[in-house]
């Protein structure tokens, strides 16, 4: 459960709660926040429960330029004891042009206290920004980094129409999520460039505004090297990137390239990988092509051999009206697949469909398809003819021989229809109706249970012949479930434990015989697949959309699950986050996600901005522009719209985070009439 009730100058929060204090102390969990302001000052408190005692506030003063914070938190030290932290923040701005922040903290410790100080800096002459930092974080400090010291420097150039960073920096970090003396020295250099040669940022050409052509490219120099005297890490690190993207007019295309030596120093062995990435499409009044290839190669640079390489290519061919066509061809490591739809109406009464589609696997093939004609027409004559019946069983088809055995269970009371004539299956499934005339007809089940499930189509097709019984048989299925959840474990292990949490907005794929399913993990890092016949189906964890810097410590984000009929698998899978290099005053950013991915006018849309983060804090804003007008239509995290008219929409997310830094991402959405 969860509470949100808040109006111009307090807001209180019930559930899933957070608070980042400053840069060096943050808390979440479940429980309850609350915050109050008035004039330049402002409090705010937090309380996780069911242990009372995790909880803290901050009290600020913040004036134009001018901000100042104490805040108080009760963290857990590195003996796994509850210790108040306490650290004081003072921030001076001015205007755009510069900023300087010093935050000093404290942890007693017996007597002692694990203390820690950072400062940073920035000045700012137009087009050319430059940062800087340093920090000392003891060991004994329960808050954010503790054991990290060392420091930034940075510098960012932006115009009408390029932009490009250079950053350096140089620490000592401790090796893992527990609290010690720092060992691990970490040195990295890198840098980042763009320009748009034409683009709407650009000066258009005369006669070119229908023309779009960018570059960019970075690199990145690093080395990581622990310093103890049994070291188990010594590597460095060299990556560079770029990407060309041109349009003209109805025709885009774009190209990038990325390569990474990685050396080890401990061995003595270097790797490489390349990956190349192109894709172009075409599209002409209601003709659409898209074609897209990626190759990734890895290879033993000091032994010649090759480890591993993956390649992927699709195709996509469309045409809009009558007749209408539609191909599509996609290659991957594991199969071939086409698809191929057509649909010709020769005449307003008569009308031809095909489908059909083949995939080539890895040592089999499997196609299908099928191919359907209607006309309308009016017959001049009413026959006379001798009706005939339909009985049969409905029933649990546990060997899926399509036919009831006797040790399976019928399933009773269910209603049964052909057109509109319904019956109701008796307590041994079997079920039978009232004359009817001979032809072909549909017959369905209405209100199916959730709990059944079948395989075979619904409705399907029964022959009544004059004077004959025809028996036809209703096989089902009990449907399972599974039950996902994807949890922070802390401490590496594999396990989850008691206090790990779950991760929210982590997308995951479930694939199986005819299903596809693309869903993300709700604020306590559950999703539920239910109502999936048995069968075996492949989980997919996308860990793109973890949080950064996260890896998966049970192995598994790539699974195949077996479900019999009715059962419940429940999977976990672990994740752990890299602490973070301390950076300030970063700017968030903005993505977001919505469904159905192809609207209809007058449907309801979801908008989540969800997958939008912040690497130095957390996002306070949420604005969206569904009228590409620049003015907010609504605010939230998720909300929901209606699109009144078909057509091409260009939907905008502003998001701004805690330090009060804003960024914007725009999608086009494509919405089509019902049907």
């Amino acid at each position: 459960n969860a509470f949100d009730y808040g109006e111009q100058n307090y807001r209180v929060n019930t559930g899933g709660v957070g608070l980042t204090f400053s840069d060096l102390i943050s808390l979440n969990g479940t429980g309850i926040s609350a915050s109050l302001t008035r004039g330049n000052f402002s409090v705010s408190l937090l309380d996780l429960y069911p242990e009372i005692e995790n909880g803290g506030g901050r009290l600020s003063y913040e004036n134009d330029s001018l901000y100042l914070a104490a805040n108080l938190a009760n963290l857990e030290n590195d003996a796994g004891e509850n210790a108040f932290t306490e650290s004081v923040v003072g921030r001076f701005q001015q205007g755009e042009t510069g900023e300087v922040e010093f935050e000093a903290g404290y942890t007693p410790e017996g007597g002692s206290y694990g203390q820690a100080y950072q400062a940073y800096g920035q000045v700012g002459f137009e087009p050319i920004t430059l940062e800087g930092e340093a920090f000392f974080i003891g060991p004994e400090f329960a808050g954010s980094g503790s054991g990290d010291k060392g420091f930034r420097l940075s510098g960012s150039a932006r115009g009408e129409n390029y932009n490009q960073d250079l950053t350096y920096s140089y620490y000592y970090r401790t090796p893992g999520a527990v609290q010690t003396r720092s060992t691990m020295k970490v040195d990295r250099l890198a840098g980042n460039a763009s320009v748009d040669i034409l683009g709407a940022s650009g000066s258009w050409p005369a006669g070119k505004e229908g023309r779009a052509f960018s570059l960019s490219g970075s690199f990145e120099m690093s080395s990581r090297e622990d310093t103890r005297e049994d070291p188990t890490l010594d590597e460095s690190t060299q990556r560079f990137s770029g990407s060309v993207l041109y349009r003209y007019e109805n025709i885009d295309f774009s190209i990038s390239a990325t390569e990474e030596l990685r050396t080890n120093n401990l061995s003595g062995e270097t790797f490489e990988s390349f990956n190349i990435s192109q894709e172009v499409g075409f599209s002409y009044e209601g003709f659409n092509v898209n074609a897209g290839f990626s190759n990734t190669l890895t290879e033993n640079l000091t032994t010649g051999e090759r480890t591993s390489s993956a390649g992927s290519f699709s195709l996509g061919i469309a045409t809009a009206g009558s007749p209408y066509v539609s191909f599509s061809m996609t290659k991957n490591s594991r199969s071939l697949d086409f698809t191929l739809d057509s649909t010709v109406s020769p005449t307003e009464a008569l009308e031809f469909s095909l489908s059909a589609s083949t995939t080539i696997g890895q040592g089999d093939v499997s196609f299908g398809g099928s191919l359907n004609f209607t006309y309308e027409c009016d017959l001049p004559l009413k026959f006379i003819i001798t009706q005939g019946r339909v009985d049969g069983y409905v029933f649990v088809d546990s060997n899926e021989n399509g036919e009831k055995d006797e040790d399976e269970e019928g399933i009773p009371e269910l209603v049964l229809t052909i057109e509109n004539t319904k019956i109701a299956s008796g307590e041994d499934g079997y079920f039978k109706f009232p004359p009817l005339t001979p032809g072909t007809y549909e017959l369905n089940i209405e209100d199916l249970p959730s709990k059944y499930g079948t395989k075979a189509e619904l409705p399907q097709e029964v022959e009544v012949v004059k004077g004959e019984e025809t028996t036809t048989y209703v096989p089902l299925t009990e449907l399972s479930s599974i039950s996902l959840s994807v949890f922070a474990d802390a401490n590496e292990n594999g396990t989850r434990e008691t206090g790990e949490g779950g991760i929210d907005a982590v997308g995951v794929i479930l694939e199986g015989e005819g299903v596809e399913r693309k869903r993300t993990t709700n604020q306590d890092g559950e999703i539920n697949f239910r109502g999936l016949v048995p069968g075996t189906y492949s989980l997919v964890l996308n860990e793109d959309t973890l949080p950064p810097r996260s890896e998966i410590t049970t192995g598994n984000a790539d699974i195949s699950v077996d479900l019999a009929g009715g059962e419940t698998k429940e999977i976990e899978i672990g994740s752990f986050q890299r602490p973070r290099e301390i950076i300030f005053g970063q700017p968030p950013e903005a993505d977001f996600a919505y469904s159905p991915e192809a609207p209809t006018v007058g449907s309801e849309v979801n908008f989540s901005g969800g997958l939008s983060s912040d690497p130095d804090g957390n996002i306070t804003k949420y604005e969206w522009d569904f009228q590409s007008d620049d003015q907010v239509d609504q605010t939230g995290k998720i909300v929901t719209h209606t699109f009144p008219e078909a057509g091409t929409y260009e939907v905008s997310l502003t998001v701004t985070d805690n330090d009060g830094n804003d960024v914007t991402v725009s999608k086009e959405i494509d919405v089509v009439s019902q049907g």
